[in-house]
């Protein structure tokens, strides 16, 4: 089971992005917040797959709060409402106010979240077959 953190301080964002996971993606286990310091402070205790943030949080910078949060083994998607240079980014970022938000959105998270998947069945096998070759 995927572990998702979900940031974004709009309630109906998080709303409709929970309502999706519920739909589409039900074997996931998902944490939504709408503080950055209380993702930080969950990101410190909890280990995730997988982030989606919003860009523009409590008057933090999402690239910044999502580098925190995105270490070596959790990626991350953003979503936007604005219109923040984001081409430049690491992350793949949505724009909220474009008409297909919502099925850009999930064909999105269909693709990242097998891509995740498809990671830790890797990193699964790789550490059995070295807990094999390291064990005999």
């Amino acid at each position: 089971m995927l572990n998702v953190l979900i940031l974004d301080d709009d309630q109906n964002m998080l709303n409709l992005i929970s309502l999706m996971f519920d739909k589409y993606f039900p074997d996931t286990k998902k944490t939504m917040v709408c503080k950055t310091d209380k993702a930080l402070k969950l990101a410190k205790k909890n280990h995730y797959d997988f982030v989606i943030s919003d860009f523009i949080l409590d008057e933090n910078n999402g690239e910044e709060v999502m580098n925190k949060l995105c270490t070596d083994n959790t990626y991350g998607l953003g979503v936007t409402g604005s219109g923040e240079n984001i081409e430049n980014s690491q992350f793949i970022w949505l724009r909220k106010d474009v008409a297909n938000f919502t099925s850009d959105l999930r064909r999105e998270l269909t693709k990242q979240l097998s891509f995740v998947r498809m990671i830790k069945k890797l990193n699964s096998a790789t550490e059995a077959i070295n807990g094999r070759t390291n064990g005999s």
